[in-house]
């Protein structure tokens, strides 16, 4: 099972915990309990789809992907794990590239997509998205309640060959 998180770019994260980002390094949470609840493990999103809230977007954080396969608790659009495996490190679009590579699963937190002439291009939460003539672009948010999900026709909502995002309001916003 992959799992996506956000540390500073030292490994340093809440509560002190520092990762160490090598890859294939295993971290260990000194202080794992199995309560379904913040603190007493590692915590991720899994799969990179669930409450991106817990994300840190800031241009001083890093995107990092572990692995883990036990002790794995889910809770409130997040999960906690007692020890998880450095699978991948890097910027957050590359986080759920990698993931997608790895999973084939779509609407990942910062996935960009791409569609040609009539196709679709799917988009998880703060991702990009872009289809050629009479495609589709669907962007995945979160209303604070649910994940919701944007649609936008080219040539009715969107211009063909662009890159869209959501901005604040959920609405498209060309990419520069």
């Amino acid at each position: 099972m992959l799992f996506l998180r956000t540390c500073k770019k030292d490994g340093s994260s809440y509560n002190g915990y520092k990762w160490n980002l090598e890859i294939g390094a295993i971290n260990e949470a000194p202080d794992y309990n199995d309560r379904a609840e913040c603190g007493g493990g590692l915590h991720g999103i899994k799969n990179g789809i669930g409450d991106a809230d817990y994300l840190d977007f800031s241009d001083d954080a890093i995107g990092v992907v572990f692995s883990a396969d036990a002790d794995i608790i889910e809770f409130n659009g997040k999960a906690k794990v007692c020890k998880a495996t450095i699978e991948f490190v890097g910027q957050l679009h590359e986080c759920a590239a990698y993931i997608r590579e790895q999973t084939g699963l779509d609407g990942i937190i910062k996935q960009t997509a791409t569609a040609g002439d009539e196709g679709t291009a799917t988009a998880g939460y703060k991702g990009t998205a872009t289809a050629g003539d009479e495609g589709t672009i669907i962007i995945k948010y979160w209303n604070g309640k649910q994940y919701k999900y944007k649609i936008g026709y080219t040539g009715e909502d969107v211009k063909p060959n662009i890159k869209y995002r959501l901005n604040d309001n959920n609405e498209f916003e060309e990419v520069g």
